[in-house]
């Protein structure tokens, strides 16, 4: 009888001992995004007007601010 009560003694307790754990739901896109530097590409804009009747473009760099190319003809 001192088994049987010991043996179910002892599955009561380590059922009572073992709480159910959750993992963490994390985000892995955010977490690579706040970690990681990110890189975009350069933004361009051509700009045209008329010098002599004639239609000319150029192209700018929104980006960095300043001219790509000279001025040419269309």
């Amino acid at each position: 009888m001192k088994k049987k009560s010991f043996l179910v003694l002892g599955m009561i307790m380590s059922l009572t001992l073992v709480t159910p754990t959750y993992a963490a739901n994390i985000n892995n896109e955010s977490a690579l995004e706040s970690s990681t530097p990110s890189s975009r590409a350069e933004q361009l804009e051509w700009r045209y007007w008329y010098y002599n009747g004639k239609l000319q473009k150029r192209c700018w760099s929104i980006t960095y601010g300043y001219w790509k190319t000279d001025w040419m003809y269309v």
